[in-house]
């Protein structure tokens, strides 16, 4: 069973492609899991070290 990171962040931002492509080059990932929800999306990172 694989274990949670250590440190999760979580980003709710108005769904729009331009702020989703400015928040993936600054953090320089893909984030693990995003939902969804009334014109608004969430993006999860997890790391192992801050």
């Amino acid at each position: 069973m694989p274990l949670l990171p250590k440190f999760t962040v979580v980003v709710w931002i108005k769904k729009t492609a331009a702020l989703r492509d400015e928040l993936i080059g600054l953090v320089a990932d893909e984030p693990v899991e995003s939902t969804e929800y009334e014109e608004m999306v969430d993006y999860h990172w997890g790391f192992d070290r801050f």
